[in-house]
């Protein structure tokens, strides 16, 4: 927005706001202002009633209270397709809400909004205007209001006194429904649905539809040449649907930006609970979900303190499907502090912070800066979210990038514990603009730390970004990527790559560190030309880089550092293609890399220009080729060197010479092998430089029977592995060594309560010297275990010879399903020593009974025919272990029942459970005999395990009324009508009786015509009972009943009741009081 813009638009806002400003004196509550007309009329209401809006909005400006709708359906405003009333604002924009105090409530019975204000989308400035404090604004939808040029707004706080205030459950920019844009044209509150601006503070706005306007959903700013102190703070935007309809199934979006946060907007809070998609056209490259960024007090200083949190921006309100923003999520820009997302859980955790950025058009997250502005976009902080997934976090809801960093992004923090995947491009892409020089307005200093990029949300299975999981593109640097797990992305994992201009600029100086890289298509780590400087790998922060189809580190660049890493499964570990002046490894052997198990080579030199690469302290073993392989102009400076040695008959001084390496500045390294090393060097021993005359002397103690070597010439450039030397006699010492079997069956073992079972071991010494033995037991979590049957403890076992010891584990008759006992038998042989561990589980063992409760006798009861009779049964579980149960029951035939629970899930040990049984015996049932019902309980874990109930039911002879029919005729009925009532009794006894009969009509009814005091039925026979009531002239509208009881005069406590229910209409659609559950505390 331009200076000058801001300047013309604070320059009518001033005067506006001096004409709104409310009167100082002391506010008297009154009301309620009821509204009764959709017509605008300006006129009083002293009274309270009989009010237009425009009417009830002065008299509560004057003497503060509740704003009531009771307008009836007659009402030329009242639209029967939707149940709503519309008023359309004449001439001038209603008063501005200035008393404070003041409720505004258009909500419905059902919760709904129900009175429409419209502007028509002619009518300049806005909805509502709020200046004053602590006021609530509910149930209302409003469209249709345009800026002239100031406003626009569907509701405007603005001042300074406008604070505390709630806007809640509205409609605003919708149609009556929230399912279509209002306000009957195409232009619909075009600055936006809610304007909070010049100062107005710590609202809520809460629950509501902002959708379809022409403007902003949410609007937060003043322009900083308005006033250097006014700020905009505290205020919270929760819960709402902001671009789409009601339903939240479909784009309703926002011509611009779903929420902004602007200038001199600072500590706004969005979220929890908003679902923010849909906004903008396609196309758009400017309107984002959430847009948050502006100047406060100058244009020197930024905004602070903002967040966003606990949202869904970019799906549907499931976070099911893509509702898409036109240009991305959630951009920041012109901030300091903002936070996304925080530490309290992820979009699943309940009330979590974080949020679910997935299915935007273009970036999840997108972060910049303008270019010479300040001191650069800082300290964003973006944690616990998910960008790219579905709600379940299992599958991708793609947005094009998962988050986008330019234009000064400095020291933001991306994690820990987003997840990044399923994007259409890359998880992460951090890209320095071309043009800028100075590195303050570089993109520099960022951390991306503890994410998952490319999986689902468990960090288990892939959900791929279709490009790279983090690119960094262009003259960024410092930047540090530590302890993400970077999986599966389909063309890398990390790629540094130079921006297009003419003179390109590559990442320098960044930092990758404590990784888990794996399975990102053919590279782990990418540094293509130009990308210098930069660090893989740290002492004790190391990556692990695997899987990969063509190398886990490619490096086409000078002067990187790879140290501390383990390389494994890909086709080549290393691959310096090319590339100059890099160090693999370092000066101490902690710096040295582990190349292990790659299909091709460990280290892979190549290329004419692929000198001065230094490989120090980094071992290799089970690669395909080479340890260490160099090619083309990679082997050429260091092709002819060679190590002369003689081996020492005795002593570990080894001496010989070198060749072909030059001086000073030649170093050598010894690597040794327990088996004959052709091409590499699997553990490091010691390093020398030669001589200038090329010879040396180096220790070689602790070597093992081969040796290899490597030579590093003044100049850098590293050789293969050469000149394998052994088998040295005095590196292979006498030593023992252990080797433990078991007698079957192997542990770990399973076994029921009150069981005993025994390991039996034998040791045999597998090395080639002599040694004392002894053996030791540990065990946790219990003292189930002892040694026994131990020959080994005390002997001097020779090479090859044998000794036994047992272990004998006694499981408690009450040990518990799940128990266990992990037995460590530690045996010592010499100076070595060895474990074994015996692990005994104890396996479930299923029991339960099943009695009546809450006595033994329970189980026999009494009952009239047609009559229920209930049982009860207490289940208690008496296995060893959680289990669950079925029930199941065989009822007399013909009897209905009900049982509950028929399934008692995971009961535990010794605990109980009751289930009930309700029998209904059939009508006009004879007896004797008695009548038979068995329940059965059965074990889940075993199904043989189970107990059954015999619930044994007498039949007296008795007369048994059932109203089986009721009916009110109308159905519904007006205020003041008669309603016909029709009830069918039937005696379901066994026996001839007679039933006396009442009538209770709601209260306030009054019965015009009544029921027969009795009826006589016979076993089985029906007669219909009639009577009829007045509705009041004053009922509300809603659902009532009357009863008609039926009761055996020859047993009173045989009775039954039946009621018909009568439908009042409704003649206005709400008429209420004041609102009891108003959050402010306010009426």
């Amino acid at each position: 927005m331009s200076l000058s813009f801001r300047r013309f638009c604070l320059l009518g806002l001033l005067a506006l706001l001096i004409a709104v400003a409310p009167a100082a004196g002391p506010v008297l509550a009154a009301g309620p202002y009821v509204v009764t007309k959709t017509a605008d009329t300006d006129t009083t209401c002293a009274s309270g009633t009989n009010c237009s809006l425009r009417e009830a909005i002065k008299a509560a400006n004057a003497a503060p209270g509740t704003i009531q709708f009771s307008i009836p359906t007659s009402d030329a405003g009242y639209q029967a397709a939707s149940g709503t009333w519309r008023i359309t604002v004449q001439g001038t924009a209603l008063p501005a809400i200035s008393g404070g105090g003041i409720t505004i409530n258009g909500l419905g019975g059902d919760g709904k909004p129900k009175i429409e204000l419209t502007g028509g989308g002619t009518l300049g400035r806005q909805g509502l205007l709020v200046t004053s404090a602590n006021n609530t604004i509910k149930g209302l939808i409003i469209n249709g209001f345009i800026a002239t040029p100031q406003g626009g707004f569907g509701i405007w706080l603005n001042g300074t006194t406008a604070t505390g205030n709630t806007i809640s459950t509205n409609y605003i920019g919708t149609n009556a429904l929230g399912t279509a844009t209002g306000g009957g044209s195409t232009t619909n509150n075009s600055g936006g649905g809610i304007g909070v601006q010049f100062g107005a503070s710590s609202n809520i706005i809460d629950g509501n539809v902002i959708s379809s306007n022409s403007g902003y959903g949410i609007y937060l700013f003043t322009s900083v040449g308005f006033d250097a102190t006014i700020r905009q703070s505290a205020n919270i935007i929760r819960n709402n649907t902001i671009g789409l309809n009601a339903a939240g199934t479909a784009a309703l979006g926002n011509r611009n930006s779903g929420v902004y946060v602007g200038d001199d907007s600072i500590n706004t809070q969005v979220g929890p609970g908003n679902v923010i998609s849909g906004n903008g056209a396609a196309g758009s490259d400017t309107v984002f979900g959430v847009n948050i960024g502006g100047y406060v007090g100058s244009q020197s200083a930024f905004i602070t303190g903002n967040r966003v949190i606990g949202n869904r921006i970019g799906t549907n309100a499931a976070g099911t499907a893509a509702l898409p923003n036109a240009a991305g999520g959630v951009q920041v820009t012109t901030s300091n502090g903002t936070i996304i997302g925080g530490p309290n859980g992820n979009p699943a955790t309940p009330n979590g912070d974080g949020n679910l950025i997935s299915g935007n058009t273009n970036t999840g997250i997108r972060l910049k800066d303008s270019i010479g502005f300040g001191t650069g976009t800082s300290n964003i902080v973006i944690r616990n979210n998910w960008i790219g997934l579905n709600a379940a976090g299992t599958a991708a809801l793609p947005n094009d990038t998962g988050i986008y960093f330019s234009n000064s992004a400095n020291n933001f923090t991306v994690g820990p514990n987003n997840v990044i995947s399923g994007n259409k491009n890359n998880g992460v892409l951090i890209e320095a603009t071309v043009t800028a020089s100075h590195p303050s307005q570089q993109v520099r200093l960022n951390t991306i730390t503890g994410n998952y990029i490319g999986t689902d949300a468990s960090g288990n299975a892939a959900v791929p970004n279709q490009r790279y999981g983090i690119q960094l593109t262009g003259g960024t640097f410092n930047n540090t990527i530590s302890s993400n797990r970077i999986a599966n992305n389909t063309n890398g994992g990390i790629y540094f790559a130079p921006d297009t201009s003419a003179s390109p600029k590559s990442p320098t100086q960044n930092s990758i560190t404590g990784n888990t890289i794996k399975a990102n298509g053919a590279v782990g780590i990418a540094l293509t030309p130009g990308s210098s400087s930069n660090t893989i790998g740290a002492v004790g922060a190391g990556n692990v880089i695997e899987n990969h189809t063509s190398s886990g580190i490619e490096v086409q660049s000078a002067s990187n550092t790879i140290k501390a890493n383990e390389l494994r499964l890909n086709q080549i570990g290393i691959l310096i293609n090319n590339a100059a002046s890099n160090t693999i490894g370092g000066s101490t052997e902690a710096e040295g890399n582990n190349l292990h198990n790659n299909s091709l080579h460990g280290i892979l030199v190549n290329g004419s220009g692929a000198t001065g690469n230094r490989i120090s302290h980094t071992i290799t073993s089970a690669n395909g080729g080479k340890g260490i392989a160099l090619a083309g102009g990679g082997k050429a400076p260091i092709a002819n060197a060679r190590v002369s040695v003689t081996p020492p008959s005795s002593g570990f001084t080894l001496s010989g010479t070198v060749s072909s390496c030059a001086a000073p500045g030649c170093v050598l390294e010894v690597f040794t092998s327990d088996t004959p090393p052709a091409d590499e060097g699997p553990t490091f021993l010691n390093s020398v430089s030669p001589a200038a005359n090329g010879s040396f002397s180096v220790d070689i103690t602790g070597c093992k029977h081969y040796l290899i070597f490597t030579l590093t010439d003044g100049a850098g450039n590293t050789s293969e592995f050469i000149n394998p030397t052994g088998n040295l006699a005095q590196c292979v010492a006498a030593a023992p060594a252990i080797e433990i079997t078991t007698a079957n069956p192997q542990p770990p073992r399973a076994v029921t309560p009150g069981t005993t079972t025994t390991y039996v071991h034998t040791v045999r010494n597998s090395g080639t010297g002599t040694g004392n033995v002894s053996v030791a037991l540990s065990q946790a979590p219990n003292t189930w275990a002892a040694l026994n049957g131990n020959t080994c403890t005390g002997q001097s076992l020779a090479p090859q010879a044998t000794c036994t010891f047992s272990v004998t584990v006694t499981v408690p008759a009450n040990a518990q399903a799940g128990d266990f006992n992990e037995a460590t038998a530690t045996v010592t042989l010499g100076g070595v020593t060895k474990q074994q561990v015996d692990r005994t589980n104890v396996l479930s063992q299923p029991g339960l009974t099943f009695v009546p409760d809450p006595t033994p006798g329970s189980n026999a009861k009494t009952t009239a025919p047609g009559v229920p009779v209930t049982y009860q049964h207490k289940l208690t579980n008496t296995g060893n272990g959680t289990d669950s149960f079925t029930i199941s029951v065989t009822p007399p035939n013909g009897w209905a029942y009900s049982l509950l629970p028929t399934t008692v899930a995971n009961l535990a040990p010794s605990a109980s459970a009751i289930v009930t049984l309700v029998l209904t015996p059939t009508a006009g049932i004879s007896s004797p005999p008695d009548y038979d019902a068995l329940v059965t309980a059965r074990s889940v874990a075993d199904p043989n395990v189970s107990a059954t109930i015999t619930d044994t039911t007498t039949i007296t002879s008795s007369a048994v009324p059932l109203i089986f029919s009721s009916v009110a005729a109308p159905a519904a009925a007006d205020p003041g009508a008669t309603v016909a009532l029709t009830y069918t009794l039937k005696n379901a006894g066994n026996l001839s009786g007679t039933f006396d009969l009442s009538l209770s009509p709601p209260p306030g009814w009054t019965i015009t015509s009544p029921v027969s005091p009795s009826v006589d039925l016979a076993p089985g026979a029906s007669a219909v009972v009639t009577a009829t009531v007045q509705v009041p002239a004053n009922a509300l509208g809603g659902a009532y009943q009357a009863t008609l009881t039926a009761t055996n005069r020859a047993d009173t406590n045989v009775k039954a009741s039946g009621a018909a229910t009568i439908t009042v209409n409704k003649r206005a659609a709400i008429a209420l009081g004041a609102d009891i559950n108003d959050p402010t505390g306010y009426t």
